[in-house]
């Protein structure tokens, strides 16, 4: 929700409620993650301009 609002991409929150405690981590679930990674830095650049975070 937060990402679609404030940089326009939706994820695919799937793989959200997922066992990660199984292993390996599934294909779908390292893909998930790194998607989840690679959207923090412009997301928190974006929080931090409109002065959302502290």
């Amino acid at each position: 929700m937060v990402c679609e609002r404030e940089l326009g991409i939706e994820l695919d929150k799937t793989e959200q409620t997922s066992d990660w405690s199984l292993r390996p981590l599934t294909k779908r679930q390292l893909a998930y993650a790194a998607l989840d990674v690679e959207v923090l830095p412009p997301l928190w650049d974006r929080l931090q301009t409109q002065s959302r975070l502290f």
